[in-house]
């Protein structure tokens, strides 16, 4: 067993988990065969301006955090230390999210009332001084269906086309 984090604000770049999805394998075989502890949700952003999107549960479940991991008779498991009710996704130069496939990792559950998927239009600023914002706010879409998110599998949720006008 051993402790690791998997992240509440992951910085993503189209078409990877940037090193949030944790692997673990057996050091005591010859082979070393990884298996992904999380699962990943699947979106893909077409529209512009996409700051910031953050993903929770509808149940209050726990997404991501600081986890104990375990090889049980090789398949990985988990137990919490540290929960984080969402995750926040973010590109990974702060700006908007350029269009693309994007991969979220998240502990391996079932959401049985569904998730919580919400867009925050990009702000930039200079100093304290907002420059320039882009209305209206935030956009939420709720999933209310039962979703399950298995070990080291990958759950489509959502196109994301929104565009955000310019104020």
């Amino acid at each position: 067993t051993f402790t690791c984090s998997l992240g509440s604000v992951q910085n993503l770049t189209p078409g990877a988990a940037n090193g949030f999805a944790v692997a673990v394998t057996n050091p005591q075989t010859s082979n070393l065969e990884f298996k992904n502890v999380a699962g990943l949700l699947k979106f893909e952003i077409s529209g512009d301006n996409i700051g910031e999107v953050v993903i929770q549960g509808n149940d209050d479940e726990t997404l991501a955090g600081k986890v104990n991991v375990s090889w049980n008779g090789g398949e990985p498991s988990y137990s919490v230390v540290e929960g984080a009710r969402t995750i926040t996704l973010k590109a990974v130069d702060n700006g908007a999210f350029t269009p693309g496939i994007y991969y979220a990792a998240v502990l391996p559950q079932t959401f049985a009332k569904g998730i919580t998927v919400t867009m925050k239009p990009c702000r930039f600023a200079i100093g304290a001084v907002i420059k320039h914002s882009y209305q209206p706010g935030n956009i939420v879409r709720s999933y209310p269906d039962a979703i399950e998110i298995g070990r080291a599998s990958v759950k489509n949720i959502a196109s994301i086309d929104f565009v955000f006008e310019a104020s």
